[in-house]
């Protein structure tokens, strides 16, 4: 199964933050900041007389400081960050970046959308229907495209550390590539909060603004207007701070990195097992430059595989237990079918994995191992936490195993027998029959006189009558 990524589960607890009085707080001042710096720059058009069409860049470049506010705080960890409490250690840098990318494409966006499109509507419907629906389209692309490259701009924007990094082609394939399946999650929380945001604060402003009538009509209809232009005030916000938590997800040391559930397996029950979320752990600060040359080496692997790994050797006298090193270092290995290195690498990787929160790093290192995984050396701990995670995963095969593996290491027989129930009841619970028959078989012929004995029996002559 493939595994989630880490932004995914970020972006959900990010819209759950957002959604609050405490957004509407921070909005209020967010939305003056902005409309001061529209207005101070749409009188230094009209003094410099440029032409209108130069607003939407306006625009754009007045909500950067606001955006910088957010998307930073994100990501240094921080969903929570106001206006004035944000860390903006990198804001000015982050304003002088976000407005080259959007001069770049905005200035001629505006003059192609206003001059080339609009500017000959009438012309075209004139002579033909055809080319005025034609245009109509591509004007509608064009307005696609624009909403795209905000958010795609800002993410760059945020991770890179220069005006010339923004415009490297590796940041771009960065958010294009190797990012790409969680620009869909990203856009989905950003349009889904400010709608489930605007649900949630209307009816408390509607009520205001019907208690409003008895004082002001004038209040009651500010009132309801600020209620239907709520989505856009708060905008800035939960853009900058999934931009941020964006970024910040990209490395194994994400400051937002948790412990992924492990399953605590109790008595058998038909009902899904319970679940266990460890405290958070602080990590290292530098992981993001960390991660990047793990992707740049993982590329190069492609055309300069000796060079990438002793890069990667090197690399790893200096962060000897960063998971996504360690894991790229063991395809490495497997590739130049050097077992031993792999067995004892892999051994790390799952342990720091666990250790750091990065579970599925840890199972793509256990998948990586494949045949030499009777090698590892984790102990009857580890592999309780490996089956557990895969179990998770409903990875069911290679979770029986992994529990199996520690009890024969020394594991608890009964906490290994529950184990066992769970991958059966899981299994059952995701629709696998044929295979949580096999495991209450199996259960049964290895442990001929368990006191479970009875339950596996029942779901087994169950099961058989609906297989």
């Amino acid at each position: 199964m493939e595994s989630i990524s880490p932004f995914r589960g970020i972006a959900g607890e990010t819209v759950r933050q957002f959604v609050g009085i405490s957004t509407l707080i921070t909005a209020i001042p967010s939305l003056i900041a902005v409309m001061m710096l529209f207005l101070a720059m749409g009188f230094l058009l009209s003094l410099l007389h440029l032409p209108p069409v130069l607003f939407p860049t306006c625009l754009i470049l007045a909500s950067s400081p606001v955006l910088g506010r957010f998307a930073i705080g994100a990501r240094n960890g921080d969903l929570q960050a106001g206006l004035f409490t944000a860390d903006y250690s990198d804001g000015g840098v982050f304003v002088v970046r976000f407005a080259a990318l959007t001069v770049a494409w905005c200035v001629p966006w505006s003059l192609l959308f206003f001059y080339g499109l609009l500017g000959r509507f009438d012309l075209l419907a004139a002579f033909s229907s055809a080319g005025a629906i034609l245009l109509a389209v591509t004007a509608l692309l064009m307005v696609v495209l624009a909403v795209l490259l905000v958010p795609i701009c800002l993410l760059i924007a945020t991770r890179a550390q220069s005006v010339p990094e923004c415009f490297a082609a590796e940041s771009w394939r960065w958010v294009l590539s190797d990012r790409v399946e969680d620009l869909v999650p990203l856009l989905a929380a950003y349009l889904g909060g400010m709608m489930l945001f605007a649900l949630v604060l209307f009816p408390v402003v509607l009520l205001l603004a019907a208690l409003a009538f008895s004082v002001s009509t004038s209040a009651a209809v500010l009132i309801g207007g600020f209620a239907y232009l709520s989505p856009a005030v708060a905008a800035p916000i939960i853009l900058g701070r999934l931009a941020g938590a964006f970024v910040a997800a990209d490395g194994a040391d994400s400051p937002f990195f948790k412990q992924e559930k492990l399953v605590e397996v109790g008595p058998a029950t038909t009902t899904a097992p319970m679940a266990v979320i460890p405290p958070r752990r602080d990590l290292h600060n530098n992981s993001l430059e960390v991660a990047k040359t793990v992707q740049q080496l993982g590329r190069r692997a492609d055309l300069d595989p000796e060079g990438a790994l002793r890069e990667a050797e090197t690399l790893r006298q200096s962060h000897p237990n960063h998971p996504a090193l360690l894991a790229l270092l063991c395809k490495f290995y497997q590739k130049a079918e050097r077992n031993e290195d792999l067995v004892k690498t892999a051994t790390h990787a799952i342990q720091q994995g666990f250790k750091s929160g990065a579970t599925p790093i840890a199972l793509e290192v256990f998948a990586t191992v494949g045949g030499a995984r009777k090698q590892l050396d984790l102990g009857a701990a580890g592999f309780g936490d490996l089956g557990r995670a895969l179990l998770n995963g409903q990875l069911f095969d290679d979770a029986l195993w992994a529990f199996r593996a520690g009890e024969v290491l020394g594991a608890d027989s009964v906490q290994t027998q529950k184990a066992i129930i769970a991958v059966a009841d899981a299994a059952t619970k995701a629709g696998d029959l044929k295979r949580a028959v096999q495991y209450y078989e199996y259960f049964l012929r290895t442990y001929a006189n368990s006191s479970f004995r009875d339950y596996c029996e029942n779901a087994l002559a169950t099961l058989k009558r609906r297989v």
